[in-house]
């Protein structure tokens, strides 16, 4: 068993699983939250999404597109909010 102390590959993985199987507890252990690990994400990603539709007018889809390579702001939000989710 190593150190934990001593960060290698195996240490890391190590805590990796941990935190995984303690989310899983927590949401076997409350079925709510699992409603709520899922809801959150598109709640916060909403808002980005429909100020951007109210402030930034017509040509903002277009705007967006030649920043970012894709004109899907809508998913590119929501993967953003669901990734940064589940790294907190």
């Amino acid at each position: 068993m190593n150190s934990l102390t001593q960060f290698n590959w195996q240490t890391r993985l190590q805590v990796v699983l941990q935190m995984a199987l303690a989310r899983l507890r927590m949401i076997s252990r409350y079925p709510g939250w699992f409603l709520l690990d899922i809801m959150i994400p598109t709640v916060m990603a909403a808002f980005p999404i429909l100020l951007g539709k109210s402030m930034a007018g017509p040509s903002a889809g277009e705007t967006f597109r030649l920043n970012t390579g894709t004109d899907n702001y809508v998913a590119y939000l929501l993967i953003g909010a669901n990734v940064f989710m589940r790294l907190m």
